[in-house]
């Protein structure tokens, strides 16, 4: 925190989260519908990786007025970073016994990647009015993330993965809020009352980039 004046100070704080882990899972499989349309048995073994890298800064200005209580604050915030999953799943048919049947596995696989942003911008004022206090600020936030997701099959005659455009997709996302408040408590007589407005406007759009809508 570094003091501006004897009156006021500005800090700044910042943070890293950075994180990775594998997940392993064999299991035995039993499908079946009753009445029967299917029954079968199968292996399933699933391989995934996840990585998080996040970074986050804070910046915070206040400002304390000759008046008890009189003061203003502002912050901004603002927060990026990536996350991505990758996994892959073999599925092996069996007979009851889950003994191989020797056919080829089924492969699949996906690929996820999510970069957002976030931007938050805060202005707070409060003062004393007689034996109320007035307070009013603005806030402004900003989200943004976009989504790829790709799935593949592997193809035993080509030897090489194809995409399935059935369920890939990708997506993009944007939310910016904006508000407005200003509030006035105060006594009247025995009795304690607030009043108050807010405001706000929302433009949020979702874009699903693989069908266009």
């Amino acid at each position: 925190e570094y003091s501006l004046t004897p009156s006021s100070s500005l800090s700044l704080s910042a943070g890293w989260n950075n994180r990775s882990f594998n997940r392993t899972s064999d299991s035995k499989n039993h499908w079946y519908t009753d009445p029967f349309v299917k029954d079968s048995f199968y292996l399933e073994n699933t391989a995934s990786v996840d990585k998080v890298n996040r970074y986050n800064l804070n910046l915070d200005y206040q400002k304390n007025f000759d008046e008890k209580g009189h003061t203003l604050q502002a912050s901004v915030y603002y927060a990026s970073g990536d996350g991505n999953e990758s996994e892959e799943n073999i599925v092996k048919t069996t007979d009851s016994n889950y003994n191989l049947l020797g056919e080829e596995p089924a492969r699949t696989r996906s690929r996820i990647g999510e970069p957002e942003s976030n931007l938050r911008l805060e202005l707070d004022y409060t003062r004393p009015i007689g034996e109320g206090e007035l307070e009013a600020g603005l806030q402004s936030r900003y989200d943004n993330s976009d989504g790829d997701y790709v799935y593949e099959n592997y193809g035993t005659a080509t030897n090489e993965w194809i995409p399935n455009d059935s369920i890939s997709n990708e997506l993009k996302y944007r939310d910016a809020l904006q508000s407005l408040y200003a509030t006035y408590s105060g006594k009247l007589g025995k009795f304690e009352f607030q009043t108050g407005l807010r405001m706000e406007y929302d433009d949020r759009n979702l874009t699903q980039l693989t069908s266009s809508e």
